[in-house]
């Protein structure tokens, strides 16, 4: 009778360590693979890799322990079906939290370029401006305020600025306005009136950034 019982314990012994060894390998080749290793992909594989250690180390200790009864194998596949669920229940979880995470990191590195595509034509901006307008104390006080603004701009949260693209377009429309202005001033005899200009639409521009902020 001991012998084909232990002949069973083999066999399932058997069976568990080639799919424990199976499971090991899918797990590693997730980061050998040429893609990126995503955050989805490093949980789903140390779910596998500790499932697959798990049932080959119950199934190894119960196997020792076994009498030669039957007692084993309600034991071992009891076992098994245990952690099996246990470990699709975390694999499910992985899954879904990882998809979770990928998205959340797409919509940062949407807001991310968001920001660089809507500030670097500020910091532009303001070198041409700096450049048309020359010095002088109405110049230094004009670059004073718009520095102000860029600055106020760059608080404003990227995530903020992504749900908001019309408010994006009004920064945009508003500094190019202002940005003519400035090209035109060293070609006009009533420089001051223009600078007065200038100066007002930068300081309304600034009034609504900060509103805009505050919202």
């Amino acid at each position: 009778m001991l012998f084909p019982i232990y002949g069973h314990l083999f066999g399932l012994n058997l069976a568990v360590a080639l799919g424990a060894e199976a499971l090991g390998i899918y797990a590693i080749s997730m980061v050998t693979s040429k893609e990126t290793l995503t955050p989805q992909k490093a949980s789903l594989r140390q779910i596998l890799l500790v499932y697959a250690i798990v049932i080959f180390l119950w199934t190894t200790i119960c196997s020792i322990a076994s009498s030669g009864s039957d007692g084993p194998y309600i034991l071992i596949y009891c076992g098994l079906i245990v952690i099996t669920l246990i470990a699709a229940l975390l694999y499910g979880l992985g899954a879904a939290g990882g998809k979770v995470v990928s998205n959340q990191e797409n919509q940062l590195a949407q807001a991310v370029s968001t920001r660089v595509t809507t500030l670097y034509p500020l910091d532009t901006w303001l070198q041409k401006i700096s450049k048309d307008i020359g010095g002088g104390e109405d110049a230094q006080a004009l670059l004073s305020e718009a520095r102000v603004t860029i600055d106020t701009i760059k608080t404003i949260p990227s995530r903020k600025l992504l749900d908001n693209s019309q408010f994006i377009e009004y920064i945009n429309r508003h500094t190019q306005s202002i940005e003519e202005q400035a090209n035109m001033i060293n070609n006009c005899e009533n420089r001051q009136e223009i600078m007065q200009q200038m100066l007002a639409s930068i300081i309304e521009l600034k009034n609504n950034i900060k509103n805009f902020k505050n919202q």
